[in-house]
């Protein structure tokens, strides 16, 4: 399938996304599965203070510090894109877990620790 990534998007991130989105969708009960192009490649985070040569020598301190801000704000994206699509997977593969089934996981943790040490020692009985 190729729609995804042809006409209606208004960039390639959005075809990013686009293709992020509909993968693991459920559809008439049944999961859908695709992925990018065989020589896709996500977008990595790149370091700010470390802009490349040829950026650095044709800018001026004050639009470095622009671009620098603009780098900082892309890696923003990419780290809530990236939590995102691990939240959407999970429900695709009806792993995820809330903050209530979060909750109640850590309670039934501590009940079932509680009970393998037996009860708590209490002050002696006086018969």
């Amino acid at each position: 399938m190729s729609f995804c990534g042809r006409g209606a998007s208004q960039d390639q991130r959005s075809t990013v996304l686009a293709v992020d989105n509909f993968n693991g969708a459920k559809v008439l009960g049944r999961t859908i599965r695709c992925d990018h192009c065989q020589d896709y490649h996500e977008e990595q985070a790149k370091d700010p203070a470390n802009l490349p040569d040829h950026v650095t020598r044709k800018l001026s301190e004050k639009e470095l510090d622009k671009k620098r801000n603009e780098v900082e704000a892309r890696n923003a994206e990419l780290e809530e894109a990236a939590a995102s699509k691990e939240g959407l997977f999970a429900v695709g593969r009806g792993t995820y877990e809330g903050e209530s089934q979060r909750d109640e996981r850590q309670i039934r943790i501590s009940i079932t620790q509680v009970s393998r040490l037996g009860p708590a020692p209490g002050p002696p009985c006086s018969d």
